[in-house]
């Protein structure tokens, strides 16, 4: 694990051990989006986990995330009194 990444595990462990009463974070996924300022339009997307965290758990989570982002989407944020 680099450096940074290693930061970034040590940073969540430590968060979730303050708001989850003692608890460990056991799998983490980040998806982050970025674009290069030198190459104009160059965009691309990373998945950042722990080294030893197998594939299928990456995508549990994801799994678990979309469900999640779903179930908190409020459908009428868009609708108008008109539609009514």
């Amino acid at each position: 694990m680099t450096d940074t990444l290693n930061a970034v595990d040590q940073a969540i462990q430590r968060h979730i051990g303050e708001i989850g009463q003692g608890a460990i974070a056991e799998s983490w996924i980040i998806i982050v989006h970025s674009q290069t300022i030198e190459a104009d339009g160059v965009s691309g997307y990373r998945i950042l986990t722990s080294d030893t965290q197998p594939h299928h758990v990456d995508r549990g989570l994801l799994d678990v995330g979309q469900a999640i982002v779903a179930a908190s989407w409020d459908d009428n944020l868009y609708e108008s009194d008109d539609d009514e």
